[in-house]
């Protein structure tokens, strides 16, 4: 499916609380004001009730601190952040142009790719994009609008335009680094891997199990073989204000690694960084481009998919299979986040989940890969 551009891009506000809020859209460019319905300290709030936020490493390491972490049961309050998001967003000019996009696109085979974007310069710029903007709602439809099969939304730091799509032959290739240091609580990482392995059964699909996750035996594999995807599982946190992914060190206890690490130790055709960890999709309020995703987008990797909150393994299995196996026939990874996102939404015991994977993308059209189908053998 082929999806317009509904860009909404937020600037510095006013001395009233307003951000200036532009639209580019199928129905043209319109302009509007938003004002932050959360108080930053009661949103935060919301989600250690909710128990969905890990604050440091210290919390990793302690089990105890884990044990009140969770994937999400219940979406009651962050539905209600999506209506209030709504209805702050879609006001005046840009409900306008909303309703008119739809009515372009309605019948024509089209879909919308709602893009969020906010000014680097704006002093709420790490509050408001990591507010659930996947949780937007259609009031005219009833709808979330990220579960309606015509849609999707990504969240489009204002990063370097990336590099064209990857020219490939299959086999799509899968690193997955598995890390369990041993100063950290274990995860239960062997169904993940078990549909890792599945995932390496979809024709097209090759899978690669890093034996050591480390950072350096990462880019010593990066520069051994070429690589287009590259998944990791494990702990996630925030280390000294700083996002970071815990890898193993020599002594296979705990090695946080930033964003600027992990995008130094990944190879040139690296087009996809899919992270099943706590706090990546976080930006940092200290330093907000040393979110994960920011600092791989910035590397020229124009896709990251990234959870906002814990996510269980029944949940990130039935996206992973569904997530991949689309992304192998070359279609578009915001189409294919939008598919694999629905497998969590119909299934009773992971419905709840549908909203935590999130993707960050600057490609203008979500294709990551041109894939190249090899030549056939002359007959002898």
């Amino acid at each position: 499916m082929e999806y317009l551009d509904f860009r909404i891009t937020m600037t510095e506000s006013n001395q009233e609380g307003k951000h200036a809020v532009l639209i580019e859209s199928p129905a043209g460019g319109f302009t509007g004001e938003f004002v932050n319905p959360f108080v930053k300290a009661d949103f935060d709030e919301k989600l250690v009730r909710g128990r969905l936020q890990v604050r440091s490493l210290e919390e990793i390491r302690s089990e105890e601190a884990l044990q009140d972490i969770g994937p999400i049961d219940s979406t009651n309050d962050l539905e209600e952040m999506g209506n209030e998001l709504s209805q702050a967003l879609f006001q005046d000019q840009v409900m306008s142009a909303y309703a008119e996009s739809k009515g372009i696109v309605a019948g024509s085979g089209q879909g919308l790719r709602i893009r969020i974007r906010i000014d680097p310069g704006m002093e709420e710029y790490a509050q408001l994009m990591s507010l659930p903007w996947e949780f937007l709602y259609d009031e005219a439809a009833n709808v979330r609008i990220e579960l309606v099969p015509d849609r999707v939304i990504v969240r489009d730091p204002i990063t370097p335009t990336p590099p064209d799509p990857l020219t490939m032959t299959r086999p799509l290739r899968i690193l997955v680094a598995i890390s369990d240091p041993q100063d950290s609580p274990p995860l239960k990482l062997g169904r993940e891997m078990l549909s890792l392995s599945k995932v390496a059964e979809i024709p097209g699909i090759e899978v690669k199990f890093l034996e050591k996750a480390t950072i350096q035996r990462l880019n010593d594999e990066m520069q051994e073989k070429e690589y287009h995807v590259f998944h990791f599982m494990g702990h996630g946190g925030i280390d000294n204000e700083k996002p970071v992914l815990v890898f193993k060190g020599e002594d296979d206890n705990g090695y946080p690694m930033d964003g600027q690490g992990l995008r130094l130790a990944l190879s040139s055709s690296i087009r996809l960084v899919f992270l099943n960890a706590c706090e990546t999709a976080r930006i940092p309020e200290g330093d907000p481009f040393a979110s994960i995703p920011t600092e791989l987008l910035k590397g020229g990797i124009p896709a990251i998919v990234a959870m906002q909150f814990p996510i269980s393994d029944s949940a990130a299995i039935k996206f992973c299979v569904r997530f991949y196996s689309n992304i192998a026939t070359g279609i578009p990874v915001d189409q294919a986040m939008g598919e694999a996102r629905k497998e969590i939404f119909f299934a009773v015991d992971t419905r709840p989940e549908w909203g935590t994977p999130v993707l960050f993308m600057n490609s203008p059209n979500g294709t990551l890969f041109d894939i190249e189908e090899e030549p056939q053998s002359e007959p002898t």
